[in-house]
């Protein structure tokens, strides 16, 4: 008789997917370990606040533990051990890696897995190019290696992007397993002419991440250009979105403030071109692909597509400046055989790239190999 599969998972909280911000892919975690384990216990290291949001629904196997932080953890550490435990995000990873050093006898045959749902040091160091005063590059290696070197206690790494996967194995010399996303193909039915407007959807209640730097971005520099030439306007939604005040202290005319949306079908079914103004960040562009899934085809920047791995003119529209931005949104609002292409071309790329079957496989070999 096989022993229980029981399962730990460590994250910041417990996700609800209309939060955005990495939590769809957390909550796509934890269904995925639903289906493979016995049991799934969720650990939040945090309590605060976020927008209200519908709960999400796990199976009845799937619950939390009793509190958060290091006094849940430790816990449920104590009263029985897991064969599995799942940690999300790097500040996460540091807490276990501290509890393992001080009590190494709670992880006595204890699979640990780390799920860097982003290297966040990417993102500390892209902002920090963006404000004018860049990180040198002894600086930037040195918040990766401090950011990385607590990988040393898991039995095996999982990265969200090819890219990521490149960055782990240069600063911790090990192979990181990809798993990315789950995405179902979802095409919207409305045709290239019964659509209008850009459209946005984000996460855009911490005004200082960088999908509020993008929007910022996006609307004090590029809707200009493109108010010359069109008279097409942005729509703006995500969780926070309606109650972020730098928001409406830079909403003209041409922004429309969407707030949360609980029916993306409907969202996407209206919205002709989807735009992803991000400078800086990292992990997974949840937004875009979406987009993508959806059937929107995208204009987003170097750094979109480079996190993807999809190609400029294929699978989307690459521009960083604000006139290239420009162009290419009014090309693609435009025209439509190049709308036809990319909606095609990006709908394949989610086929390929996010297959759900392929992540529930990867996720359990990674649990319980």
């Amino acid at each position: 008789m096989t022993a229980p599969r029981r399962a730990l998972v460590v994250d910041d909280l417990v996700p609800h997917a209309a939060w955005g911000a990495g939590y769809p892919r957390s909550a796509q975690v934890i269904h995925a370990l639903a289906r493979c384990s016995d049991k799934v216990e969720l650990c939040p290291m945090l309590q605060r606040s976020l927008p209200p949001a519908a709960s999400e629904t796990f199976a009845a196997h799937v619950r939390p533990v009793v509190g958060h932080g290091m006094a849940a953890l430790l816990a449920t550490l104590k009263s029985g051990q897991p064969g599995l435990l799942w940690v999300g995000r790097p500040h996460n990873l540091a807490k276990v890696f501290r509890i393992q050093r001080l009590r190494p006898a709670f992880f006595a045959g204890l699979r640990i897995v780390y799920d860097a749902e982003a290297v966040f040091a990417s993102r500390v160091i892209g902002a920090m190019a963006l404000s004018g005063t860049p990180l040198t590059q002894f600086q930037s290696r040195r918040l990766l290696r401090k950011e990385l070197q607590p990988t040393g206690i898991a039995h095996a790494i999982v990265a969200v992007s090819p890219s990521e996967q490149r960055l782990i194995r240069e600063f911790t010399g090990r192979n990181a397993s990809l798993i990315s996303l789950a995405a179902e193909l979802a095409p919207t039915a409305a045709s290239f002419a019964q659509r209008r407007d850009l459209l946005f959807l984000g996460a855009l209640w911490d005004d200082s991440a960088p999908n509020a730097d993008g929007v910022r971005f996006f609307i004090n520099n590029v809707m200009p250009i493109i108010a010359n030439r069109t008279d097409v306007c942005l729509r703006v939604a995500g969780s926070g979105s309606d109650r972020a005040e730098w928001l409406r202290s830079i909403a003209g005319p041409r922004i429309e403030i969407e707030g949360p949306v609980a029916n993306l079908a409907e969202l996407f079914d209206r919205a002709r071109v989807f735009v992803a103004p991000t400078r800086y960040g990292a992990g997974i562009p949840l937004k875009v692909v979406d987009a993508a899934r959806h059937g929107v085809p995208v204009v987003g920047t170097t750094l979109i597509a480079a996190q993807l791995g999809w190609r400029d003119g294929h699978e989307l529209l690459v521009a960083d400046t604000p006139d290239a931005m420009a162009e290419a949104c009014v090309a693609l609002y435009q025209d439509e055989r190049l709308w036809e292409r990319l909606r095609s071309g990006s709908l394949a790329a989610v086929r390929r790239d996010f297959d759900p079957a392929a992540f529930d496989a990867a996720v359990a070999r990674e649990a319980w190999s």
